[in-house]
């Protein structure tokens, strides 16, 4: 009897030590493995099948299937984001149209109240595609995506194409339609480092009053382009400081309807001081 319990006790402990080994390999491969493929959802699903399922069930036909896919996408991470952002190819090489919508439809769905995370997410995805992008006209499109969901510390992004001959457009449009990036654009005047019409232009969109200085500035020597795009910023942003200015301008054309456009900036300068209570001035 004793016998036996000896043998059944080292069985027992044979048994535990191979278990124990089992369970070390399994860790030992789940360290392994690269994260792509353990990267998966309550389904086993790897972010390649997540966004194969979401694209196929793309346009959606009513808002609940929508967000759901959307919030499927999202769950993808960054890395998910820029692998949809990444299926887009030339026009020359076939069509967009589905990762067009589905790259619209999730930054609009993140831009919706509460989903300051998500967004932050879509974000990130989408400047690491930008980086990847080698098309213009999709580069242009993922800029524009992200103008409509960025924060002024995605600011140094736009920056980085405000000289490209190509991307210059949507990159001024997007550091003037971002809340928070006056200081940026002030700085880049400072330093005069990107084209002085997009500058300007941003500075009187964005009212930015601090600029008027350094417009004024620039009118000495100014080409005609710059000019006109120098009195259309201070009508928006001058003080009384640009008022002999634009007075000046628009004597100078006797107030004629003119491409400087100095009399119709003059006039909306004297009315946008009258609105602010400075009608005496």
């Amino acid at each position: 009897i004793l016998r036996d319990a000896q043998d059944d006790m080292q069985e027992y402990h044979q048994n535990k030590n191979r278990k124990m080994k089992k369970l070390l390999i399994i860790l030992a491969l789940a360290v392994l493995l690269p994260w792509s493929a353990v990267a998966q959802d309550a389904r086993m699903r790897t972010s390649e099948t997540i966004i194969a399922d979401a694209l196929n069930q793309l346009p959606a036909s009513e808002k609940k299937v929508f967000d759901e896919v959307m919030s499927e996408l999202v769950s993808t991470g960054a890395e998910g984001i820029a692998q949809v952002a990444g299926m887009l190819v030339p026009a020359s090489e076939g069509k967009n149209a589905i990762v067009e919508y589905a790259l619209n439809g999730v930054v609009a769905y993140v831009t919706t109240p509460g989903k300051e995370a998500e967004k932050a997410i879509v974000r990130k995805g989408l400047i690491q595609a930008l980086d990847a992008c080698k098309d213009n006209p999709n580069k242009a499109f993922l800029l524009t995506l992200l103008r409509m969901c960025g924060e002024a510390e995605d600011a140094p992004v736009f920056v980085k194409y405000l000289n490209d001959e190509y991307l210059a457009e949507w990159a001024i449009s997007g550091l003037t339609t971002i809340k928070g990036t006056e200081e940026v654009l002030l700085d880049l005047m400072k330093k005069e480092a990107a084209p002085k019409t997009a500058l300007a232009h941003a500075a009187g969109l964005k009212k930015m009053t601090a600029a008027e200085p350094i417009l004024l500035a620039w009118l000495k020597g100014a080409d005609a382009p710059t000019t006109r795009a120098i009195y259309q910023s201070l009508a928006q942003c001058g003080t009384s400081l640009s008022i002999p200015v634009l007075g000046k301008a628009a004597k100078s054309v006797a107030y004629e309807w003119e491409t400087s456009d100095a009399t119709s900036a003059y006039l909306r300068l004297l009315q946008k001081l009258v609105g602010e209570g400075r009608g005496k001035e």
